[in-house]
């Protein structure tokens, strides 16, 4: 099929951006500072040597470590420009599933306006200089809405290598898809591939070493706010409250609050794959205790699921209300920000998600580019033979 001039053109200008963007003074790979892919590396070496990738910064799964060894193959600069290329293929790849889980006819103009836009997007480009995993975690989690419907335990699989790497944002999508499946067919399969391949990669990293554990066991994990840039709503309650326990509690208060809405609203208006993806993700971010403007990346969903639906049923109000929620994503998440104003980030996905739950839902659950075929009028046999197409829809499949 030949591209049209619209879409070759966009292929070619998101090519030159991804140049001109990769070229910038500080862009290159390693140039932030803080970098976390050389944490990463760092953490990847030592867990191929010594079987405990902790003790370095690393705060990450064993089994993200051992995903990350085959990159201790090379040098650390050589690693970051993989890690960085593999990074903006994410981003093009969650481009692509964001729009096709919001039912965007698949072009290839929209595709690479939306990458060109989480690109420039400064939490996603901050993230991306850093060497951060979440465009690869959005990526991975929105193939898998994607798939869930069609190929249950592909998305399992998916899920669970997204949540080997951030399970904090993972888990309440995999459960929720999950528990959207077996309500819709009675079937375990995703949560089953979900389960087989997460307990795979432990055991993988359980036998190249126990020592991980041990050092767990004795040093449980805990939310760190790297230098008081966590985003986090545990951490602002904590602040606002100048109590620590008491911001935990509020935490859990607003996380009860939050499963409890979303499970009545799951069950009384039975969204679909989108919807139900869009909201998980934005409460994710509301209730995880660490998370960083970077992590915001996750919301390319949402919002271009939102989006079209605010301009058709918003009326005279749809601009005001899109350019509105446009400028909260934009200068929203701040990154690098070390000061209280770093929790304006929290507006964004308590928006999209009080957006989510005030449009109107359609129906039962399944994937918006799922189209069924229209009903066809009866039909006698015709000169080329064959049943007619009433009588063929009435046979078994």
């Amino acid at each position: 099929m030949r591209l049209a001039t619209w879409d070759f053109a966009a292929i070619l200008g998101l090519g030159l951006l991804l140049a001109w963007w990769a070229l910038q003074p500080g862009h290159q790979p390693g140039m932030a500072e803080g970098n976390d892919l050389v944490v990463f590396y760092e953490a990847a070496s030592r867990f191929a040597a010594t079987g405990n990738p902790y003790g370095s910064g690393f705060v990450g799964t064993a089994s993200f470590a051992l995903l990350l060894t085959p990159l201790t193959a090379v040098g650390v600069d050589a690693a970051a420009r993989v890690w960085l290329a593999l990074s903006l293929v994410g981003l093009v790849g969650l481009s692509a599933a964001t729009l096709h889980v919001a039912g965007v006819p698949a072009r290839a103009w929209p595709v690479c306006a939306l990458a060109a836009g989480l690109l420039l997007w400064p939490a996603d480009s901050y993230g991306l200089v850093l060497g951060q995993s979440s465009t690869g975690v959005a990526m991975l989690a929105t193939v898998a809405t994607a798939v869930a419907q069609r190929s249950p335990p592909a998305a399992g699989l998916l899920l669970a290598f997204a949540a080997t790497t951030k399970p904090h944002l993972v888990l309440l999508l995999a459960a929720s898809l999950a528990a959207d499946q077996f309500r819709r067919t009675r079937g375990l399969s995703l949560a089953s591939g979900f389960v087989v391949v997460s307990a795979s990669l432990l055991a993988m990293a359980a036998l190249h070493s126990r020592s991980w554990i041990d050092v767990l066991r004795e040093n449980p994990p805990e939310s760190w706010d790297y230098w008081g840039s966590t985003v986090g709503a545990n951490v602002f309650f904590s602040a606002l409250l100048a109590d620590r326990r008491a911001g935990w509690f509020l935490l859990a208060t607003l996380g009860a609050a939050l499963l409890t809405g979303l499970a009545i609203w799951w069950w009384r208006s039975e969204p679909t794959s989108g919807e139900l993806a869009s909201a998980v993700m934005a409460a994710s971010l509301l209730i995880t205790p660490y998370a960083y403007p970077h992590d915001y990346v996750v919301l390319a969903l949402p919002l271009v699921w939102i989006g079209p639906r605010v301009w058709r049923s918003s009326g005279p109000l749809s601009a005001p209300l899109l350019v509105g929620l446009g400028l909260v994503a934009w200068f929203a998440p701040i990154p690098a920000r070390y000061d209280d104003l770093r929790f304006s980030a929290l507006m964004l996905p308590a928006l999209l998600l009080a957006t989510l739950w005030l449009l109107p839902t359609k129906g039962p659950s399944s994937s918006p580019a799922r189209l069924e075929p229209p009903p066809q009028p009866p039909q006698a046999w015709g000169n080329k033979g064959g049943p007619s197409q009433h009588s063929y829809a009435h046979r078994p499949r």
